[in-house]
């Protein structure tokens, strides 16, 4: 394993994926294999390539842990051990490893779920008392025969607890299918986050509180209403009125809910459209393949290899340029490496920073907007040289001298030769801050990352560019091979997360609500066969009552859609912190959502509408 022999001494749970929760790991081995053998890292770099995991004593909670270990800091710089003055101790828990004062998408997704269970139990509700009406005459029979409304009662219950049961045992098969095109829809580039996602016991327990949520809810109007059910109007097969407006309260009930769904879904998809159109300090649409590794050679002669290596990888079919640098922007921790910049008479600050070979900027497609590019001749004994990002040269050259100027970076003086577009350094969207370019040559590193532009979908290189690098230098040992296209959408995941989930259980909403729009329309078209009968038999024209059941209709759209502009208004403190270049209120993007809903809503009232339309007076005067 990266040329070292290794004995394998254990193997571990297949649920145990490692000290990092989500990513999968597939080999530990122990700290000196790492630094030693495998060359996987320098050794001066130990301080920051290690996240001690620590269990706590019964009782302690993290604030006490924190206060112990800067208790043990101060004793380490007080004994001259320290690596840097005045550093603090960050515990977070093993559990949640990102803690932050805003809510994340693990948070939104179960109100997202109850709102379609909500929406499943107003439909369910509305279909068990469509059939109810129409068993109605049946209920009035039973009760002059003398069974009992408590018999009534736990036939609903029990009836709503079958269908339930069976749709639920269904739904846990479309479940583990769709578990199986997890991976698929989760995978960003070439690394696979595991959510864990397993039908375990707590996912049954969920979905059995599920099935009796929808069910009881499903069961309990049609049992009332069954409940205060008179004998005569029963076997007259008399529809009641609680019922109608219950139908019709449902039905808002359910349009306003998918009304709330569709604008948030709207929202959540423009905002990862506004995170997919930022540019990263390079052109987004280029076919590049990156690739990711470490230099375990020498250093002595690093720098010359690496360059010789580039230019056996231009040499690959397809590819057009290649290039390299120590990281890809947006690459994770290694953006947190900072450098100072020193001003006289002023603290230093410190910024981050690349470095990068002389054709970097032209096989990325990194725009330099003023100066030059690095060169051939910016090698180790030449004059230091840095480029600078645009937001660096307006907050300290104003007045656009930039080029040419010199400043204290790193602790020597440096020249600035060139001017380069702005970019996110480590999240797509984080505000962007000053960024300083150095020579790969003048500031070289044992990691770093190949950029091939290629001609070609990049993905094709990868396994010809790979037989490359084994053949040419075993000194640089690849870890990943990705794209371009692969890397920004690993970026961007968290978005992409959050617009599909909630696109596709909006659409499952809208299926659900239309499906019950439809029964409840059509049930009312049904009960009114006589009176269109009659109508026609007066004179009425089919269009005329096919429009007046598409304005009954679009009076509960109406309605409805007021419903979810209220709702709308209530998700903003929840939609807020996920949106990108998009106010949580955007008219334009209710008003898109009021249409499509409209426009369902007219859809499944157009077959009950057409039927309304094609009532015959004969046989509707023989309706009893």
């Amino acid at each position: 394993m990266g040329g070292a022999p290794l004995t394998v001494i254990g193997v571990l749970p297949t649920d145990f994926s490692g000290t990092q929760r989500g990513i999968l790991v597939d080999l530990f081995v122990p700290e000196q294999v790492m630094f030693g053998a495998l060359h996987l890292n320098s050794p001066a770099d130990r301080g920051s390539s290690f996240e001690p995991i620590v269990r706590l004593k019964p009782g302690a909670d993290l604030e006490a842990a924190r206060r112990s270990m800067d208790q043990a800091l101060r004793r380490v710089e007080a004994a001259g051990l320290a690596p840097g003055p005045e550093r603090k101790a960050l515990l977070i828990s093993f559990t949640r490893p990102y803690l932050k004062p805003e809510t994340n998408m693990g948070d939104i997704f179960p109100w997202i779920a109850a709102l379609v269970l909500i929406i499943a139990a107003a439909n369910f509700a509305n279909l068990r008392l469509v059939e109810n009406q129409v068993r109605r005459r049946e209920t009035g029979i039973r009760l002059a025969l003398g069974a009992g409304r408590a018999s009534l009662f736990r036939q609903h219950l029990t009836e709503s607890l079958m269908v339930a049961g069976v749709a639920t045992g269904f739904g846990l098969l479309v479940a583990d299918w769709l578990i199986e095109l997890a991976p698929a829809v989760l995978y960003s580039g070439q690394r696979y986050s595991d959510y864990f996602i397993r039908l375990d016991a707590r996912a049954f327990a969920f979905s059995a509180g599920a099935m009796l949520l929808v069910a009881v809810a499903g069961a309990l109007i049609p049992m009332r209403d069954t409940w205060k059910c008179s004998i005569v109007p029963a076997l007259q097969a008399v529809t009641a009125p609680s019922a109608k407006r219950w139908l019709a309260g449902l039905v808002v009930l359910q349009i306003g809910l998918i009304t709330a769904f569709t604008d948030s879904a709207g929202l959540l998809w423009r905002s990862l459209y506004n995170v997919a159109a930022i540019r990263p300090a390079m052109d987004p649409d280029r076919n590049m393949l990156l690739i990711q590794g470490a230099w375990t050679g020498g250093r002595d002669v690093m720098v010359a290899r690496i360059d010789g290596l580039a230019k056996d990888l231009n040499a690959v079919p397809g590819v057009e340029q290649a290039a390299y640098g120590r990281r890809v922007m947006m690459a994770g921790s290694g953006g947190g490496q900072r450098v100072a910049f020193e001003q006289p008479g002023q603290a230093p600050l410190t910024f981050r920073f690349n470095q990068v070979s002389p054709n970097y900027f032209a096989a990325t497609g990194a725009r330099v907007l003023s100066g030059r590019a690095f060169s051939e001749a910016d090698g180790p004994d030449a004059t230091p040289v840095v480029m600078v990002s645009a937001t660096f040269a307006h907050k300290f050259f104003p007045d656009g001298g930039a080029v040419n100027a010199w400043a204290r970076i790193d602790g020597k003086n440096r020249q600035v030769v060139g001017v380069v577009e702005d970019g996110p350094a480590n999240d797509l969207k984080e505000d962007v801050e000053p960024f300083i370019y150095f020579p790969f040559a003048q500031q070289p590193s044992l990691d770093f990352t190949f950029f091939l532009h290629t001609v070609m979908d990049a993905g094709r290189v990868a396994t010809p560019a790979r037989e490359r690098i084994r053949k040419s230098d075993s000194a640089f040992l690849p870890v990943d091979f990705l794209t371009l296209a692969q890397h920004l959408r690993a970026q961007r995941r968290e978005e992409e997360l959050a617009a599909d989930v909630s696109g596709g259980l909006a659409l499952v909403g809208i299926v659900l609500a239309a499906a019950g729009i439809f029964g409840v329309i059509h049930f009312a078209v049904r009960r009114r066969s006589r009176e269109f009968g009659v109508r026609v038999a007066l004179g009425a024209t089919p269009s005329t009552l096919s429009r007046q059941v598409l304005r009954e209709a679009l009076r509960l759209a109406a309605a409805g859609v007021a419903l979810g502009g209220v709702l709308c208004i209530a998700f903003l403190h929840l939609l807020r912190t996920y949106l990108y270049g998009v106010k949580p209120g955007s008219a334009a993007t209710f008003v898109a959502a009021a249409l499509a809903v409209t426009v369902v809503v007219l859809l499944a009232a157009a077959v009950p509408a057409r039927r309304a339309a094609q009532a015959d007076p004969i046989e509707a005067l023989r309706v009893e």
